[in-house]
């Protein structure tokens, strides 16, 4: 058995994680797995790595997001990158409406820089247009492959959340249906260390 926390379940654990499940801001679930998203149901039955996961999803009544009024949500954030020139190191700082959080450096954060600069290439685009890219696309860019691209969305939703941002599992968006990935962030930085 595995519980939701911080609106994320990864199976079959968080360090293999071929399949999430991602509470989405309207409180519904979606399932991510094999590099597209779907809508979630209840008592659904989800077969990843060969074993078998009933789904128990709870009511919808509203987003995790709605739940406190002076909770953190990624719409209440900017993200600022600092990126070395040989782009080994990429530091990221949560820029909050009362402070700045600076977090520690990890891998992950090269994944959400490139996400950033995706939006940050279409600002003329509608919003919610902005930032998409298919996962092969991604992964070329990254030159990886999906499931380090998996680990990395993982590890970035598990850090987000860390910091008390309710809706942290959306820092990275997969749009249902699709193979499209983007930032969950709109108003991102990227400069030069």
């Amino acid at each position: 058995m595995r519980a939701a926390s911080a609106g994320l379940i990864v199976l079959p654990d968080d360090e293999n994680p071929r399949a999430s499940l991602v509470e989405e801001r309207d409180g519904s679930w979606a399932v991510e797995a094999q590099g597209t998203a779907r809508l979630a149901s209840d008592r659904e039955p989800l077969v990843v790595d060969g074993e078998a996961w009933i789904l128990d999803l709870p009511q919808r009544t509203s987003s995790t997001a709605e739940g406190s009024s002076d909770a953190l949500t990624l719409s209440a954030i900017a993200l600022r990158f600092a990126v070395t020139r040989d782009e080994e190191r990429v530091d990221i700082t949560v820029v909050c409406p009362d402070r700045e959080i600076e977090l520690p450096a990890r891998s992950h954060h090269y994944l959400l820089m490139t996400l950033a600069r995706a939006r940050l290439a279409e600002a003329g685009a509608p919003p919610v247009e902005r930032g998409w890219l298919e996962r092969k696309e991604l992964c070329r860019m990254l030159a990886t492959d999906e499931l380090r691209i998996n680990v990395d969305v993982c590890r970035a939703r598990k850090q987000f959340a860390g910091l008390g941002i309710q809706d942290a599992a959306s820092i990275v968006d997969r749009r249902v249906g699709t193979g499209r990935i983007r930032l969950g962030v709109e108003r991102v930085d990227v400069r030069r260390m």
